[in-house]
């Protein structure tokens, strides 16, 4: 691969109608974040979700869903970002609709859910499968895009 045709790649990801979409200020820190609509299974609700590139997997605090529905997914361990623990959550698969940008399509995503509080809502690389993303620290915003208008 030429180095011509990464560059051309990330001036493309602007030129097909990437979102700039500036941080959400949140605890007084700035933040890429969403607000987003939720379905898993009957219950829906709303949150801000925190894109992390460094989460493998979107974890959302299990609270949303009620303890009545959070054991009915699958169980699993992963690593959480304190070295050397790991966290109980159980997936299952989640609508998610963005309100504040109605133009961007509606996805499903298997969403892990904490058996424990969490203080964070994230959005992590398995999101990132289904959009492309890139940081502007400098203008405190982030761009996205479908993956299918690459």
């Amino acid at each position: 691969m030429s180095g011509g045709s990464f560059f051309c790649s990330i001036w493309d990801f602007f030129d097909k109608g990437s979102l700039r979409i500036p941080f959400r200020t949140i605890d007084g820190v700035l933040y890429p974040a969403l607000y987003i609509d939720c379905r898993a299974g009957e219950k829906e609700f709303s949150l801000i979700g925190m894109i992390d590139t460094g989460a493998v997997y979107s974890v959302f605090n299990g609270f949303h869903i009620g303890s009545d529905l959070l054991c009915t997914g699958e169980r699993e361990e992963i690593w959480s970002n304190v070295p050397g623990q790991s966290l109980t959550v159980y997936s299952h698969e989640t609508k998610i609709r963005f309100p504040d940008f109605d133009f961007l399509p509606d996805i499903s995503l298997t969403v892990r859910y904490s058996e424990v509080n969490i203080s964070r809502n994230l959005l992590g690389r398995d999101f990132l499968k289904k959009f492309h993303l890139a940081f502007s620290e400098y203008y405190g915003s982030f761009d996205l895009i479908e993956v299918s208008k690459l």
